[in-house]
């Protein structure tokens, strides 16, 4: 396992791949809402899939709510999120794939 802050420099690097399409991160059981920092300026995402991410808050929807690209989103499994975020979530009117499953 990667130390904490391996880790946090890590997303933070996310930032540097700002042309990059898609992004699976599913699964990282250590990962938090500082993966915002580096989701938050990659615009040009058009799948994100962030499931079992169990640490990862609602914060993340207002990161990628202006992702113009963003066709294909899957959050299922991400306990922190409130009926507020998955309606959120839900409402996003260019996805065309969603799952917010718990």
């Amino acid at each position: 396992l990667f130390p904490y802050t391996t880790l946090f420099r890590s997303v933070k690097n996310l930032v540097e791949l700002e042309e990059l399409e898609i992004l699976n991160l599913s699964g990282c059981l250590l990962l938090d809402d500082t993966v915002i920092i580096g989701i938050k300026e990659m615009k040009k995402i058009k799948l994100l899939n962030m499931s079992a991410c169990n640490q990862v808050s609602g914060a993340l929807l207002e990161a990628i709510d202006k992702f113009e690209h963003l066709k294909v989103l899957n959050l299922s499994g991400l306990s922190k999120l409130t009926n507020k975020d998955i309606g959120c979530a839900i409402s996003m009117k260019d996805l065309s794939e969603r799952s917010v499953a718990f």
